[in-house]
């Protein structure tokens, strides 16, 4: 599954990724910032609740998980 998370304003924000029902096995997460050097950077994710995203960001995470049955259910919150 593949999810794209677009933080727009100056400031860092948290989300949190649910899958329900969906046992996830790794999330990579590529993000694309205003700095050059950040440009598709793998950043480490341990947990997708809390991920934090940069300001003026744009996040990629690719999540695997343990079946493949096709669609997936996702819900995603802001972590106020």
């Amino acid at each position: 599954m593949i999810v794209v998370a677009i933080n727009y304003t100056k400031l860092s924000k948290e989300i949190s990724l649910k899958t329900p029902g969906i046992k996830t096995k790794g999330v990579k997460q590529y993000v694309t910032a205003a700095n050059a050097d950040d440009n598709m950077k793998p950043y480490p994710v341990n947990s997708i609740k809390n991920i934090k995203l940069k300001p003026r960001s744009i996040a990629t995470f690719v999540i695997n998980s343990k079946q493949n049955n096709g669609a997936m259910d996702l819900l995603i919150k802001p972590a106020y």
